[in-house]
């Protein structure tokens, strides 16, 4: 097989593992900006304004970190990170390929 459709078609299988996807809206993949978000222009992510993302509602006292019931820029960062890594699929470990000599 040739190894530039093979790199193509793994891109194409990946290419929205990484982002997170905003429930409710019909096959759009990303994960909305902390400025999006934050409506009231306060710099912070109060739990009213996380309501229209569901999973940053079910994760958002994991993340509030100073307890104060809103997400700094800090902490949003830290739960995009955080979820990013979490929902990206581990590959398999393999034995490392030995070639004879």
């Amino acid at each position: 097989m040739n190894a530039k459709w093979i790199t193509t078609v793994m891109i194409a299988m990946f290419s929205g593992v990484l982002a997170v996807a905003i429930p409710g809206s019909a096959g759009a993949m990303h994960t909305p900006s902390f400025n999006g978000m934050d409506q009231d222009k306060d710099g912070h992510i109060s739990q009213q304004e996380a309501g229209a993302y569901s999973m940053l509602v079910e994760h958002f006292s994991r993340f509030d970190n100073d307890i104060n019931g809103k997400l700094d820029q800090a902490e949003f960062s830290r739960f995009e990170t955080t979820i990013i890594q979490e929902r990206s699929p581990r590959l398999p470990e393999t034995d490392p390929v030995t070639y004879p000599d």
